[in-house]
C-alpha cells in the first residue's frame, strides 16, 4: 500500500485557521528551518487537553513555532497560546527532512513525542510518546519497514534523553526565536 508520508511544514496543523501570517526562515547556526503561524483569524477555538487541563492552542493570537533540522530525524512543533506561553511540543519522528523552493519538509514516521509544559499541565514537564499504534501498524501493513521502526524508536530515544537532560537545542530557545521575528522580522 502506497501511503504519502511527506508533510510541508508551513500547512500543518491549520486546519479550521482562516487566516495565518506565515513565515519561514532557514537558521544555518542550526541546520534548520524554522517555520511561524500566526493565527489571526479561526472558525473555532481548539482546546487541547494536557494533565486534565483544557489548554487553547488555536484561536487569535496563538502560534506555531516548528524547527525542521535537516541533519536529524525529527521535527519540533511548538504550540504557544496568545500568553506567549508554550503549552507543548510536538515532536515528529521523521526518516527524513528536507528543504525545497525555500520551505521544509519531511516524511513521517508516524511515531511522535508529546513534551507538556508547566503552561499546559499547570505543575511540571511531562512526555508522553504518540501514536506507537501507528507505527506498528504502519509496520503491519508493508508501509514503513523495520529499519524505519527502528530508526522512528531510536530517534524518540535519543530526543528523550535530551529531553530529560535538557540539552535539546531547539527546545532550549523556547520563545527566543519568536521574539526576535516579532521584535526585527526576523529570527
Amino acid at each position: 500500500m502506497k501511503v504519502n508520508r511527506t508533510r510541508r511544514v508551513q500547512d500543518m496543523y491549520l486546519r479550521g485557521v482562516n487566516k495565518v501570517k506565515k513565515y519561514i526562515q532557514k537558521i544555518d547556526e542550526l541546520n534548520a528551518y524554522i517555520t511561524i503561524k500566526e493565527m489571526e483569524e479561526v472558525e473555532e477555538k481548539n482546546y487541547l487537553h494536557i494533565n486534565g487541563n483544557e489548554v487553547c492552542n488555536m484561536d487569535k493570537g496563538c502560534a506555531i513555532i516548528e524547527y525542521t533540522p535537516l541533519d536529524d530525524n525529527y521535527n519540533v512543533r511548538a504550540f504557544m497560546n496568545n500568553n506567549y506561553e508554550i503549552v507543548l511540543y510536538y515532536i515528529d519522528m521523521t526518516l527524513r527532512n528536507y528543504e525545497k523552493d525555500g520551505e521544509a519538509y519531511y516524511e513521517d514516521l508516524f511515531l511522535d513525542l508529546y513534551y507538556e509544559t508547566p503552561f499546559g499541565t499547570g505543575s511540571g514537564y511531562y512526555m508522553r510518546p504518540d501514536d506507537a499504534e501507528e507505527l506498528e501498524a504502519a509496520y503491519n501493513d508493508g508501509i514503513v519497514s523495520r529499519e524505519e521502526c527502528d530508526l522512528a524508536w531510536n530517534t524518540f530515544t535519543k530526543v528523550e534523553q535530551e529531553l530529560k537532560n535538557r540539552k535539546n537545542k531547539f527546545i532550549n530557545r523556547g520563545i527566543k526565536d519568536y521574539v526576535n521575528y516579532k521584535i526585527y522580522g526576523k529570527v
